[in-house]
Formats: structure tokens, C-alpha cells, sequence
């Protein structure tokens, strides 16, 4: 059997409770020719509103199709789920934390983004790095080829951790580039020298750099 993964559309929810999302849903699936009967299982994120068993979206799909009975926690949520508990680690957020005020620091004024941009332009040292056996180098590699052609390091997704690796993967292919922005900063005296210089100092850490 081969599973298939088709886009049907995005759908705007006036209401969202949990009876209007399951008759909004079973009817644009109608309308889109699926044949709900023989739909056999659906998959949410945790919200007690989509994955409840007794009234909520899941159930209410269960109660008028009774062959759909299979709820399955949707993997991408859990794997995030997986990800936010492993970095309530307090070295691995205290990482994220920095990085993050890094970031909404060099993106925060617009002449601090164009150095930036700058010193991104004009390097043009790209990395390339040897890994152990047990580490797949060309995922590793293909996230820093990602970060590198960036322009400018991103901003930190707010709500999927996941989505965090574009900061990471700038960060780690442009170090040298991030670290030369903020020297050049804390260099010109001005009210964002301290900040800077304090940034600087993050960079240099131990636990940053492991």
C-alpha cells in the first residue's frame, strides 16, 4: 500500500467551536468529492476543542461516520511536542533565549539589519565541515547551505519549535559573519554598543558553542 498526501484547501471558520468546525469540514469534504464513507480515521493536533472523545470534533466525526473511528495525534504536533520537552533543558534554552533576543536585536533597526546584510554579502567563505559516520552529512550540510544563502539571520518562530532550525542553521553557517556584525557594533559607541558587546559575550560561551 502506498500512502498518498493530497493539499484539498484552506477553509475560513467563522465559529470554532467544536460542532461548526466538524459540519464545516465533513461538507467541504463533500464538496470536494470525497467519499466519506469510507473514511476510516482522522488525525488532530491535542486541542481538547479537535481530539476530545466525547464531544468534540473527533467524536462528533465518529458519531455520524461510525466506520471513521481511528483518532490518530496528528506526528508532526507530537514531534514538536517531543522537541519543546527536550529543550526545557536549561542549557538548550537558554541557547534558544539568546538567540532569540539576537536576533530581535540585529532585526530591530533597520540600519543594524543592512550591516548585516552587508557583511553577509561580502563573505564569501562558505563552511564545510567533516562529520562522524553516525551523522547523515548531507542533511547537515543541506541545513547549512539553506542558512548560509540567507541574507540577514532570522527571526525565531514563536509557536513551532521546529521551525527554529532556519535561525539555527544560520547561525551556525554564518557564525563568523553574526559575530563580526555585532564587533563592528559595539565598535561604533553608540547606544547599541553595550547590547552588542553583551551579545558578543554570549557568542564566546562554552555552553553557546557546545
Amino acid at each position: 500500500m502506498e500512502v498518498c498526501e493530497d493539499f484539498m484547501g484552506f477553509v475560513l471558520l467563522k465559529v470554532a467551536t467544536a460542532d461548526s468546525i466538524t459540519d464545516t469540514m465533513l461538507d467541504k469534504l463533500s464538496k470536494w468529492g470525497v467519499d466519506l464513507t469510507i473514511l476510516r480515521g482522522k488525525g488532530f493536533d491535542g486541542a481538547s476543542t479537535m481530539s476530545g472523545h466525547i464531544s468534540d470534533v473527533q467524536a462528533r466525526i465518529a458519531e455520524k461516520l461510525p466506520m471513521a473511528k481511528y483518532f490518530t495525534h496528528c506526528s508532526s504536533h507530537c514531534l514538536n511536542l517531543v522537541v519543546v520537552h527536550c529543550c526545557k533543558v536549561q542549557m538548550v534554552r537558554s541557547f534558544i533565549d539568546s538567540l532569540q533576543r539576537l536576533s530581535a536585536f540585529i532585526r530591530g533597526s533597520g540600519k543594524r539589519k543592512s550591516l548585516q546584510e552587508d557583511i553577509f554579502a561580502q563573505s564569501s567563505e562558505k563552511c564545510e565541515t567533516s562529520f562522524p559516520d553516525y551523522v547523515d552529512a548531507d542533511v547537515v550540510n543541506d541545513a547549512l547551505h539553506i542558512g548560509y544563502g540567507r541574507q540577514v539571520l532570522p527571526s525565531l518562530c514563536e509557536t513551532r519549535w521546529l521551525a527554529r532550525v532556519d535561525a539555527v542553521s544560520t547561525l551556525l553557517a554564518r557564525y563568523s559573519d553574526v559575530y563580526e556584525t555585532l564587533t563592528a557594533i559595539s565598535g561604533s559607541g553608540g547606544p547599541s554598543a553595550s547590547e552588542a558587546y553583551s551579545l558578543q559575550m554570549s557568542m564566546s560561551s562554552f555552553s553557546w558553542l557546545f
